[in-house]
């Protein structure tokens, strides 16, 4: 399981890992910068990320096929893994990523410029986090400004979505401003082998604000 970017954190996939953990194995991966995962010396990129997530299963030595479930930057990263790495993944959930043109902006990245923006977003999480979880805390500035680069310039289009044979479930938020409705549409029709689910009304953090409208549409894809 695949947290969001910038802010997001394994807590956030908590339910759903309460509601998955009986019937599956389950692993939570806190990506580079964010938990407790350093942040590295390479070039923050969703293949980086897949390349982190290919070695975390080598680590756990998994060697069966698995269901990977990301949400916001966790669902580009399962984009990315079922792209470089199809012979390692049964099936795919991409919460709240959709098509991403060049240039485009997300709604919450909108208000965030600077690492500040991000740390007055919500003071007491970060004063947490750069005191006692993150073990490069003084490198965070660095990470927040090479990752909002990477956004700036990174684009997921035809070419990514037409390499990923693994079945997808796309799921989002009808008023999810960081995945507009269309960019989520347009993900679902490049995508070779894919279900749309749509949760009404609901925004981007569709598993905290509508958990109980996503679970069935994640339960019976699992199920098939």
């Amino acid at each position: 399981m695949l947290h969001g970017g910038l802010v997001g954190s394994p807590a956030e996939m908590g339910e759903l890992a309460d509601h998955l953990k009986d019937n599956h194995q389950v692993i939570l991966i806190a990506t580079r910068g964010h938990g407790r995962s350093e942040i590295g010396h390479t070039t923050m990129s969703f293949e980086q990320k897949a390349d982190d997530v290919h070695a975390v299963l080598k680590d756990a030595s998994i060697k069966d096929k698995v269901d990977v479930i990301g949400f916001s930057d966790g669902g580009y990263t399962g984009y990315y893994f079922a792209k470089q790495y199809p012979n390692e993944i049964n099936r795919l959930i991409a919460i709240g990523a959709g098509k991403w043109d060049k240039g485009f902006v997300q709604g919450g990245r909108q208000m965030i410029k600077t690492f500040t923006d991000l740390k007055g977003f919500d003071e007491r999480y970060w004063n947490e986090q750069l005191k006692d979880i993150r073990p490069e805390s003084a490198r965070a500035e660095e990470w927040f400004n090479s990752l909002n680069t990477y956004y700036d310039s990174v684009e997921v289009g035809a070419d990514v979505f037409d390499a990923v044979k693994a079945k997808t479930l796309v799921l989002a938020g009808e008023k999810d401003a960081n995945a507009p409705l269309q960019t989520v549409i347009d993900a679902y029709h490049l995508l070779p082998d894919a279900e749309l689910g749509i949760v009404p009304n609901a925004p981007h953090p569709v598993l905290i604000t509508d958990f109980d409208q996503a679970w069935p549409m994640i339960e019976k894809f699992l199920a098939k």
